[in-house]
C-alpha cells in the first residue's frame, strides 16, 4: 500500500457545503502550526456560518477556548452574542486552567517533601512540557492527573484529605476502584466555580494479567519546573497512554485528543524511539489504535508518519479502510444527532483492537460498576444486577440498533442516489 496517498485527503473528505466542519478543522490545523489565518479570513468572508452549529462542533471537539483568539481578528463578522460566548469560552478555560495549575504545584509541593514519586499525566503534563506554546493555557483540563506508585496510596490520600479532597467513588464500592481500576478519583469543592477533580493514578490502563509497559517508570524523563526536579513520561509513553485513554473513553474522534496526537508527534519527531513503540504496540496488543490515532493524526492535520512505522504496525487492508472511512465520516457528523456517545463507542469497540476477541472478552468481563456507567444505571440496585446477569442480551439489542440504523442510513443514500 502507498502510504504517501494519506496526503492527499484533506477538504476533499469533508462536504463543501459543510462551512462549519471546514472552519473546525482550520482552527485545529491553526492549533498545530499557527498558520491558515489566510484560509479562515477567506472562509469567513466568502461563506456564511451557522455559528451555533459551529459552536456545537467545537464544544464536542473541546476546541472552544482556542476559538477566540484565532478568530479575534474577525470579531467583527460575528454575531454579538456568538462573539460573547466564545469569548466567554475563553475566558472561563482560562481561569479554571490557572486554578488547576495552581492547585497541582500545591500537591506536587508536598509529594516531594513526603518523597513520594509522581508523575503528571495528560493536560497537566502537556502544560509542563509546553507542549501547546504560548497557548498552553487554552488546551482544557478537567481535572488534575497524576500516576503514583501504588504502594504509596494510603500516604496520597492522607495528604489529599489535609487538602481539603475527599474520594469521589461515584455510587461505587470502593475495593472496585482499587482492585479493578487504575485510578481513584478525589474532589475537592469551591465556594465559586467548578469543584477541583484530582485523580491518581497507579496504572494507564485496567489490570491485565502481566504489566502494562513495564519499563515506564525507568523511561521516566527529567525536567525542571520552578527550580526544581519533576518527572514526566517519556515521548513514547505518552503517546502509548493517549491511546489507551481513546480505547478506554470511547470519544475517539475528539479534535482535542488529535491535537494532542499532532503536538507531540511533531515536537520529538526527531527524537522519538519508534522501534520500542513498535516493540512494545505488539507486545501490549496496541497496534490497531496506534494505527488509528495516526491515522487521524494524517489524515485531518497533515502529521507526517514515517512510512515503516505504518508498515511495520501490519494492519489488514479491510482494517486500514475502515478506519479511514469511519474517521472521514463520522469526525464531523457528531454534532447531526445520528451519531450518539453510545453508538461511537460501540462501533469504534470492534474496530480498535488488534484481533476480535479483545473487544469481546472485554465485554464479556466488563464489571458492573463499569456496565452501570455506561447505561446510566444505578450501581448495585436489583434492576442493575438483573441486567448484569443478562448483559449479553442487553448488549446485543444496542449492537443491533446500530446495525439496524447504519442499514437504513445506507437505503436511504442508495435511494437517494437513484433518484
Amino acid at each position: 500500500m502507498d502510504y504517501g496517498y494519506l496526503d492527499m485527503i484533506h477538504f476533499s473528505s469533508i462536504k463543501e457545503t459543510d462551512i462549519e466542519s471546514r472552519l473546525a478543522l482550520l482552527l485545529a490545523r491553526w492549533i498545530i502550526y499557527d498558520n491558515g489565518f489566510e484560509k479562515i479570513e477567506n472562509l469567513l468572508m466568502q461563506e456564511k456560518i451557522e455559528w451555533k452549529k459551529f459552536r456545537e462542533i467545537i464544544v464536542y471537539h473541546e476546541l472552544c477556548a482556542f476559538a477566540y483568539i484565532c478568530l479575534k481578528k474577525h470579531l467583527y463578522l460575528l454575531p454579538n452574542n456568538s462573539m460573547e460566548l466564545l469569548k466567554k469560552d475563553y475566558y472561563f478555560c482560562l481561569t479554571h486552567q490557572v486554578f488547576l495549575w495552581r492547585e497541582f504545584l500545591r500537591i506536587a509541593h508536598i509529594f516531594r517533601d513526603k518523597n513520594i514519586e509522581f508523575t503528571p499525566l495528560k493536560g497537566i503534563a502537556f502544560f509542563i512540557d509546553n507542549m501547546y506554546g504560548e497557548r498552553r493555557y487554552l488546551r482544557p483540563m478537567v481535572d488534575i492527573d497524576l500516576m503514583v506508585k501504588k504502594e504509596t496510596l494510603p500516604l496520597v490520600e492522607r495528604i489529599l484529605g489535609s487538602l481539603g479532597y475527599e474520594k469521589h467513588l461515584g455510587g461505587n464500592k470502593e475495593d472496585y476502584w482499587k482492585s479493578q481500576n487504575y485510578h481513584l478519583p478525589f474532589i475537592k469543592k469551591r465556594q465559586k466555580g467548578l469543584p477541583c477533580m484530582a485523580e491518581m493514578h497507579w496504572d494507564l490502563d485496567y489490570k491485565r494479567k502481566n504489566p502494562l509497559l513495564p519499563y515506564l517508570w525507568s523511561r521516566i524523563k527529567k525536567m525542571r519546573l520552578d527550580g526544581k526536579e519533576i518527572s514526566l513520561l517519556s515521548p513514547e509513553d505518552t503517546l502509548f497512554s493517549i491511546a489507551l485513554h481513546h480505547r478506554r473513553f470511547g470519544k475517539m474522534l475528539c479534535l482535542k485528543n488529535v491535537c494532542d496526537t499532532a503536538m507531540l508527534l511533531e515536537r520529538y519527531k526527531d527524537d522519538i524511539d519508534w522501534h520500542y513503540i513498535l516493540r512494545e504496540a505488539e507486545r501490549e496488543g496496541m497496534r490497531t489504535i496506534l494505527y488509528f490515532i495516526f491515522t487521524q493524526a494524517t489524515l485531518l492535520l497533515d502529521v507526517k508518519i514515517p512510512p515503516f512505522v505504518l508498515r511495520r504496525l501490519d494492519i489488514p487492508g479491510y482494517k486500514r479502510q475502515l478506519i479511514e472511512r469511519f474517521i472521514l465520516s463520522n469526525t464531523f457528523a457528531v454534532e447531526s444527532g445520528l451519531n450518539n456517545y453510545k453508538s461511537l463507542y460501540l462501533r469504534t469497540h470492534f474496530l480498535i483492537y488488534d484481533n476480535i476477541w479483545d473487544p469481546v472478552k472485554c465485554v464479556l468481563g466488563l464489571p458492573l460498576e463499569q456496565f452501570a456507567k455506561f447505561y446510566s444505571l444505578q450501581p448495585y440496585s436489583r434492576r442493575t444486577n438483573l441486567l448484569y446477569k443478562i448483559r449479553y442480551l442487553y448488549f446485543l439489542k444496542s449492537l443491533l440498533v446500530i446495525i439496524l440504523n447504519a442499514t437504513t442510513k445506507r437505503m436511504s443514500k442508495l435511494l437517494k442516489n437513484k433518484k
